[in-house]
């Protein structure tokens, strides 16, 4: 069974994706393209299990190209 320490409030998971926005949250929720992990609603509010969000991480760092050490993707 989990536990309060393996699920992330709201904030944290902001936190956790660079301090993006409750409501970035929401599109990415509702954005079916992404897959992002759905929250378990608990008394009223929203809790995401750290073990979803790190599979969700790894699939999207499995799908980002790789980029050679020194290469600039800038102008």
């Amino acid at each position: 069974m989990a536990t309060p320490r393996d699920y992330l409030t709201t904030a944290q998971v902001c936190e956790r994706y660079g301090g993006v926005t409750a409501m970035t949250l929401h599109r990415w929720r509702n954005d079916d393209n992404l897959k992002f992990p759905k929250p378990e609603p608990i008394r009223s509010r929203n809790y995401w299990r750290i073990e979803q969000l790190d599979s969700w991480d790894a699939v999207r760092k499995k799908a980002l190209p790789q980029t050679v050490e020194g290469e600039s993707h800038g102008a």
